[in-house]
């Protein structure tokens, strides 16, 4: 492709602008982020070709394809100024967000040709320009969801560009999309939150000395963005709650096996295989 800008150059957004450099996957790189620093740095670095100081410059520029890798609901409300502007009429849009509901029912009530929704699943706890980094997005998967039904040639585009920077494409509709990323990453990480909160509000100071390297891992993503786990949490709300009604049921189920030494055994057992079978 000729251009393409990316708006928001955090973690994801920053990796994007690295590896289309990398790869050469196009002649310009625009990019526009509300922080100058990460315009500069990126600049600087020759990740990007021009910096985009005034968001209404983008619908001057006529990009051939722009990634909003924002928080989901600044990304829905960038993705409706962006879909309403004639001049842009012809550039395929994308997005990075984390789930899919919020943003969908923010554009359904207009007429949409050009946006596919993407949520690459790749990440980091930490966050910012300063955390991205090149092949993040290798040996990933993308999740592509046609929400607006955009027609096989457009779509192709969105799904190439993300097999170029590595991943590996999957499509879904909006609720199976949320759905799945509720118990693969969004319930992951709330139950961090709630443990670390947990142990946070716990008198027994002897938690953190006697904690090995276990915990602590898997506390890691109760360092993440709390703006961004904000919006997702609120938006994606439904999904999480029923994601979290089985946890606890399965949770219940298994404090009730205590009482018999061999069922609680076949059922750590079966949890087991289950884990090393499919992940």
């Amino acid at each position: 492709m000729k251009s393409v800008c990316v708006i928001g150059l955090g973690l994801i957004g920053g990796s994007i602008v690295r590896d289309i450099k990398l790869k050469k996957l196009a002649e310009t790189v625009y990019a526009y982020d509300k922080h100058a620093k990460s315009l500069e740095k990126a600049k600087a670095a020759g990740w990007i070709d021009f910096a985009i100081n005034e968001f209404n410059d983008i619908k001057d520029i006529k990009p051939d394809f722009i990634i909003v890798a924002t928080p989901i609901k600044s990304a829905a409300k960038i993705l409706l100024d962006l879909v309403q502007e004639e001049s842009l009429s012809n550039s395929i849009l994308t997005d990075t967000a984390s789930a899919k509901g919020f943003i969908y029912e923010y554009l359904k009530d207009i007429k949409v040709k050009n946006i596919a929704l993407s949520h690459p699943m790749a990440g980091s706890h930490n966050s910012g320009f300063d955390a991205s980094k090149e092949d993040l997005f290798n040996n990933k998967k993308t999740i592509i969801v046609d929400a607006f039904n955009i027609g096989s040639e457009n779509l192709a585009i969105v799904e190439q560009l993300w097999q170029k920077l590595g991943s590996e494409t999957i499509k879904m509709n909006v609720d199976e999309h949320d759905y799945a990323v509720a118990y693969a990453s969004h319930l992951p990480h709330l139950i961090a939150f709630g443990l670390a909160d947990a142990i946070k509000n716990e008198a027994n100071s002897n938690i953190n000395e006697s904690s090995a390297g276990g915990l602590k891992e898997f506390l890691r993503i109760a360092a993440s963005d709390p703006d961004m786990w904000t919006d997702i949490l609120i938006t994606n709300k439904e999904a999480i709650i029923n994601s979290l009604n089985q946890f606890n049921t399965s949770i219940e189920n298994l404090l009730k096996n205590t009482q018999s030494v061999e069922d609680l055994k076949s059922s750590l057992y079966e949890i087991k295989k289950f884990k090393e079978d499919k992940f």
